[in-house]
Order: C-alpha cells, then sequence, then structure tokens
C-alpha cells in the first residue's frame, strides 16, 4: 500500500493542474496548439482517506474542474490516459493502462463520463504508463505538448521513470514538472524528481504558487532577449547564431542569429520555460552559458561578454587559389578556424597563432582587439619548376638563420616528369639521389633563392 505522505504529492500534482481557479485563466500561445495528456493513477491505494473522503473521490473533483477550465482556453486539448483501472482488484498487472480520451476539440464530457466510471483496481505502472503515452502524441509534433502525471505514489512494477522521462523529451514530448510534495522522503524524493520539476509544499498558499508556475508556463508566453557586451558593457555584438540545447539530454532545440531590433537592441522572442538550457553562442571560439532557468510568463535577460574583432587575410598576386590560414589556440594549439585568404572572419577578443598552408608554411602570432581588424598581407609567391629526365627521390628545404628546414617530399619518378611549386620569397635547397643508384655518395644538392613574382628553372637528372 502507498503511504499518507505519497498521496499528498498527487494532491499537490492535482492542484497544480487546477491554477485556472485560483487565478485568472492563462490564455494560450496564439496559432500554436497547447495540448495536456492526463496521466492519472487509478490503482487500488487510490481507495485510501483524505480529508473525510476517498482519495479517488477528491481527485475526480479537481479533475473535473481541471479539465473545464483547459476546456475553456483557445488552442487547448485535453486527454486521458488512466491506468491501474481495468485489472481485477488486488491483482498485479503492469501492462495496465489505456488511452481513454484521445485528443479532440470538444472531448469535455467525454472525460467527464470516463472520470465518473472509474474504480481502483490495480497498481502502478507508471514507466510503462509513460511510454505508451508517447504514441499519444503521434501527429502532433508541431505542438506544445504536455504530460501531467498524477498519482498516489511511486513506480511499482520495476519500470525507470527516468529513462521514460528522456526519451519523452527526445520525442517533443515534455514531462510536466508536476511533482509537489509535503514531507516526502528522500528516497521518494530521488525517485520522482529526476522525472520533472520538484516543488516542496508546506501549506496552501505553497501550493498556489507551485500551481501558478506550472500551469503559467505551459500557457502563458514567455520571452527573452539575449544581450551580447562589448568591452564597453554596451549590448551591441550581433549576427552571431545562438544554438539552445535542453540541457538534460543534450537536443538542440533552437537554432536563432542574434539580431538587433529597429531600436538597435537585441530582440525579444519566445521560448519554451519548461526546460533547463544550456546555449551556445557560435562565435571562434565558442562561448557557453550552462543550466538557464527561466521565469514563466516573464521576460527573461541573458547576458555574456563577447568581445568581438575581425581577422583579414590577403595575398598578393593570382598564384594562390583557396589558400588557407589555420587559426589555433595560442595555449593548446587547438584549430579553432580554418579561414580562406582575401576573407575577414570575427573571432574573440585575444591571442591567436596563425599557421598558413603556404610552401613553406608560415606561422605567426596574431593578437585580436575588439572593434579592430588585424590585416595579414603575404607577399606574391614565386614559382620553382622541375623537369626530370630521369626517376629520383628528392626533398625541398628552406634555408633559414643558418637552418635547413624541410618543407615537402617530391616524388620525381613516373609521368610526373614536369612539375611546379609556388614558394614564398626565401633560400632554398633541393636534395635528390637517383632512384636507381645504390651509392649514397650519388645524392646531389641544388642552393637557389625565389623572389615575389619571379620563376626558377631546373632539369633534375
Amino acid at each position: 500500500m502507498k503511504t499518507g505522505s505519497r498521496f499528498i504529492t498527487t494532491w499537490g500534482v492535482l492542484l497544480v493542474a487546477t491554477l485556472s481557479f485560483f487565478s485568472k485563466p492563462v490564455q494560450a500561445q496564439e496559432k500554436q496548439k497547447t495540448r495536456f495528456l492526463i496521466v492519472f493513477d487509478c490503482s487500488g491505494s487510490m481507495w485510501g482517506q483524505w480529508g473525510g473522503k476517498t482519495k479517488m473521490d477528491a481527485a475526480k473533483e479537481i479533475l473535473n474542474r481541471l479539465t473545464d477550465s483547459l476546456s475553456d482556453i483557445p488552442n487547448v486539448e485535453v486527454a486521458l490516459r488512466l491506468y491501474g483501472h481495468t485489472a481485477i482488484k488486488g491483482k498485479r498487472d503492469c501492462t495496465d493502462t489505456r488511452l481513454e480520451v484521445p485528443f479532440g476539440q470538444n472531448n469535455k464530457q467525454q472525460i467527464r463520463d470516463v472520470i465518473s466510471k472509474i474504480r481502483p483496481a490495480g497498481t502502478t505502472p507508471i514507466a510503462y504508463s509513460l511510454t505508451q503515452a508517447a504514441g499519444d502524441f503521434q501527429g502532433y509534433s508541431t505542438s506544445r505538448n504536455f504530460i501531467i502525471l498524477i498519482t498516489d505514489g511511486i513506480e511499482e512494477c520495476d519500470g525507470d521513470p527516468c529513462a521514460v522521462s528522456r526519451a519523452l523529451q527526445e520525442r517533443n514530448v515534455v514531462l510536466r514538472p508536476l511533482v509537489v510534495g509535503l514531507d516526502i522522503d528522500d528516497n521518494l524524493v530521488s525517485q520522482l524528481e529526476c522525472i520533472g520539476r520538484y516543488f516542496d509544499v508546506k501549506n496552501p498558499a505553497d501550493f498556489i504558487e507551485a500551481l501558478n508556475q506550472v500551469v503559467t508556463q505551459a500557457l502563458n508566453n514567455t520571452t527573452i532577449s539575449v544581450n551580447l557586451y562589448n568591452n564597453q558593457k554596451n549590448p551591441i555584438v550581433t549576427n552571431l547564431n545562438m544554438t539552445f540545447s535542453n540541457q538534460k539530454n543534450n537536443q538542440i532545440l533552437y537554432n536563432y542569429y542574434h539580431t538587433l531590433n529597429a531600436s538597435n537592441l537585441p530582440d525579444t522572442f519566445s521560448i519554451d520555460p519548461s526546460i533547463i538550457y544550456d546555449l551556445e553562442i557560435n562565435s571562434v571560439p565558442k562561448i557557453t552559458k550552462q543550466n538557464i532557468v527561466l521565469k514563466a510568463s516573464k521576460h527573461n535577460l541573458i547576458e555574456l561578454n563577447v568581445p568581438i574583432g575581425s581577422l583579414n587575410l590577403k595575398n598578393k598576386g593570382s598564384n594562390y587559389y583557396n589558400l588557407v590560414g589555420l587559426v589555433k589556440d595560442k595555449k593548446t594549439q587547438s584549430t579553432l578556424f580554418a579561414q580562406y585568404f582575401n576573407t575577414t572572419q570575427q573571432y574573440l577578443e585575444g591571442e591567436y597563432q596563425l599557421e598558413i598552408l603556404t610552401l613553406p608554411r608560415m606561422i605567426q602570432n596574431i593578437s585580436i582587439k575588439e572593434g579592430n581588424s588585424t590585416n595579414i598581407l603575404i607577399p606574391e609567391p614565386g614559382n620553382l619548376s622541375l623537369s626530370f629526365v630521369s626517376d629520383v627521390i628528392m626533398s625541398l628545404y628552406v634555408l633559414r638563420g643558418g637552418n635547413q628546414e624541410w618543407v615537402i617530399d617530391i616524388d620525381g619518378s613516373g609521368v610526373q616528369r614536369k612539375q611546379q611549386f609556388y614558394l614564398q620569397p626565401g633560400s632554398y635547397k633541393i636534395v635528390y639521389r637517383d632512384k636507381k643508384s645504390h651509392n649514397t655518395l650519388s645524392t646531389k644538392h641544388i642552393d637557389f633563392s625565389i623572389s615575389s613574382g619571379g620563376t626558377r628553372s631546373f632539369t633534375i637528372n
């Protein structure tokens, strides 16, 4: 049997579902449908007494009032699923659940008729019932979908309601935070709060507050603005993609480009307040803000510091095609972005390393300052032209400060008898040997220099 304290959990849930009787009815968001699936516990323990009547009779009264209230709100539909109501009294049937009234217009009386005939009988298969409930929302993927779970106890069929809740959220079904408890023991709390948000109430006033939070966040419009500040604390940074993810399962829910409105202020938009979000600003590098909890039916402000500068890469001449510079984190050397030359890209203010994929590669440290453009201009390359009389193995080196640095290996065999390479101006050396030679001392080398826009030609034999 379930304890009286567990029924108080259900009673709190029922009260949460009846907010509209205690305050002015809220209006659903325009156009988009909002659908509530009531999953109702009809197990044998609902015969228990509370407040001079059975828990079932009390629940029926509240449930009827809830249905009446929701049916009067535009763009809202209600459905009813029961569990523990068809089994023979005292029999443990862990598949005892059924959708009794599907979503539809003007089904209030049908729900009332079903509720009037309920007789508590079976057990409490919460996980299985929620799994089946996911199918009740088929065809409603564009609506805002919610489940109100009304129960006077915890799982009794060895299911995992927490896992089911995660699966439901992945299918665009939000299991509402309808767990409200009074003097609930820690074990019960841990089993219920993973399903949704947990409310601990101590008196009727606390119940009313819990109701307001739960129902209004389902029906009312919740808005946010995202302020992206520069170093002067002005929210003028914009045109960055913002990714909102469900903190519980990492599912991406919204992708919006940050926008300034006609007044040059961060735009305001609506968002579902029932979810705890992680926000990622897709700057380079990325900025994240985790565990964002929104206040339902209010305007929420999210603030981040995003000082932005730019990097402008240019090269002289027309010999380079799709030349790329790798912008790396200066400390970790991890690549943050591959930027084509003759483009401009925004980066967060900071110190970076730029590796340019020329021959030879050019590496330099760069500094990005907020509001400024860092300009990198590389000279026009020269042309090294090689003709191979016989098959050779060859390496190309650049000579810098008395050191010889490897640049590239060159295959001078087969059909590649003529090859050319664009090299940055500088001093070079090629070292090669006839591929068929068995004599180390047959290795040869040629020192040469390349000027910007110039050409050097060699015949290798």
